[in-house]
């Protein structure tokens, strides 16, 4: 991406500067503006990290949530293997966008999306990242009444595997 129009953005979205300089030494592919939708708030972001002899890799996605509260993370799906001895796999399951909007008790003014990957395979390194950035719905459900309508069909859900 051109330095100047990737300052420009940075100027416009402060927070998203904060998050980038994590990001020191990775080529930014892209930045783009995006309208939050309801298949956004159900996402879960997901990371994957594998390490070997040959192999390095960690890559996925991350989501923050901005509010004037502040910048909030969600929390990832997280994949981890290994093909070095005596290392356990792991996995965290994660949460939805949605499912953060609630834990943080905050309804966003933007959501940041940051698909990332940093890797080495075979000594050939890669360092990217790309960001979208969504801006609230101009119409359509509010996130507070989606978390209502997903909290209602939990509750649903767990009465019919109970009724049984």
């Amino acid at each position: 991406m051109k330095r100047f129009k990737y300052q420009a953005y940075l100027d416009e979205f402060p927070a998203l500067a904060d998050i980038c300089a994590e990001r020191e030494g990775a080529y930014c592919e892209s930045i783009k503006i995006r309208r939050m939708t309801p298949e956004l708030l159900v996402t879960i972001p997901h990371i994957t990290e594998y390490t070997g002899s040959l192999v390095d890799i960690y890559e996925g996605d991350e989501a923050w949530l901005v509010s004037n509260e502040g910048v909030k993370g969600v929390d990832p799906e997280y994949h981890f293997d290994s093909n070095y001895a005596h290392t356990s796999p792991r996995y965290d399951p994660g949460e939805s966008i949605l499912e953060a909007c609630d834990r943080h008790t905050t309804e966003p003014e933007l959501i940041f999306w940051i698909e990332f990957g940093l890797g080495a395979v075979d000594h050939r390194s890669t360092k990217y990242w790309k960001a979208t950035v969504y801006k609230p719905s101009k119409d359509g459900e509010t996130i507070e009444e989606m978390i209502a309508e997903a909290r209602a069909k939990a509750i649903e859900l767990v009465k019919a595997e109970t009724a049984f």
